[in-house]
């Protein structure tokens, strides 16, 4: 078995709470999540360490960008489909199991050895952030292009949020623009409701 081994910042949980949060997730187990297969706390620098299994086929923001130049053979629509269901299994599951991602993107869909979707980085912010208080003022609330606009106003994360974010990674799946790509006027959101209109939704 390949495993990967990720190191997250130092010093920012207590040791015992961040075996409790460890053992927490460890058991958050689904065929579309990266599972969390050990973890290291050690007192060295406050040195702490996750291991996941090791996905050898990249991620989905890598693979659309080979799919941009290859005319749709590197991702068929079959493929598109079956990732789709993979990552919007996975989310659901998260959601039912009362847990909120907080920062769905392409990156963070990574891919088995049977080009399998795994969902992953949820849950990074119980092992990373020390206190409550230091959870409540947090401003991370997922990354530029894909945080719902509600995240943004309030500084909060929810299923909601998380469900909008997923939406963003469809319509890039569905129509390879970045949302990034666009002008302030325009976003990827307005782009794909002026094909739509225009009958062109199928030319995207």
């Amino acid at each position: 078995m390949v495993l990967s081994i990720r190191r997250l910042p130092d010093g920012l949980m207590d040791e015992n709470m961040f075996r409790k949060e460890a053992e927490f997730l460890s058991k958050v187990k689904h065929r579309n999540l990266t599972v969390l297969r050990g973890y290291y706390a050690g007192q060295q620098q406050d040195l702490r360490l996750v291991v996941y299994d090791y996905m050898p086929n990249g991620n989905l923001a890598t693979l659309l960008q080979e799919a941009s130049h290859q005319d749709g053979h590197v991702l068929n629509w079959p493929m598109r489909h079956l990732i789709a269901l993979g990552i919007a299994r996975g989310l659901a599951f998260l959601h039912t199991s009362n847990m909120v991602h907080g920062d769905v993107k392409p990156q963070n869909v990574l891919f088995d050895a049977d080009f399998e979707a795994h969902l992953s980085d949820f849950g990074l912010d119980r092992l990373t952030i020390a206190t409550p208080a230091e959870a409540s003022s947090s401003t991370t609330v997922g990354t530029l292009g894909y945080v719902s606009p509600e995240a943004i106003l309030t500084g909060e994360v929810s299923k909601e949020s998380d469900v909008y974010s997923f939406g963003i990674v469809l319509l890039e799946l569905l129509t390879g623009k970045r949302p990034v790509m666009f002008n302030e006027d325009e976003d990827i959101v307005k782009w794909v409701k002026k094909h739509y209109r225009e009958v062109k939704l199928l030319n995207c």
